[in-house]
């Protein structure tokens, strides 16, 4: 397979990015997996990392690309990013840290973290949108311009 099919291919994108993702997530704690329960533990809060980033992604972003309101769009975005770090603090320390090589320090067991560890993965997950839409629309003008010449 040839990676201009990846950039063109919108579901190559997402499996791209979501395995891109969850290796940059988990690339400082491969050597504490020692068990699948917990390679499901790290998969399950990647997952809820995830799912946070694509509602914000199908949701909230076209508020801010396509109405262009991005006091709106920011103020959204941190409601949900306070409502998934209630969801990921309670996931969290009521049951993947239990047992868990996820869990190293204390300071894990805070909101602060929870809200951190979401808006970095969240930055870094819709970064990754800007750059196939560029990549992949260059490809689409070319073909149109060669059409029309």
């Amino acid at each position: 397979m040839k990676f201009k099919y990846v950039l063109e291919n919108q579901w190559w994108q997402e499996i791209f990015i979501l395995v891109f993702s969850f290796i940059l997530f988990t690339l400082n704690d491969w050597i504490l997996i020692l068990s699948w329960k917990g390679f499901f533990s790290g998969l399950v809060y990647f997952f809820i990392l995830y799912v946070h980033a694509q509602i914000n992604r199908f949701f909230l972003l076209p508020v801010l690309l396509k109405e262009q309101k991005p006091m709106l769009y920011l103020l959204l975005t941190a409601l949900l990013i306070l409502i998934f770090s209630v969801i990921l603090y309670e996931t969290s320390t009521e049951i993947l840290y239990k047992n868990c090589f996820l869990y190293k320090s204390s300071y894990q067991k805070t909101y602060p973290f929870q809200l951190s560890t979401l808006t970095g993965t969240l930055v870094c997950i819709l970064g990754f949108y800007p750059d196939f839409r560029a990549l992949s629309g260059t490809k689409k003008e070319d073909k149109q311009n060669a059409f029309v010449q």
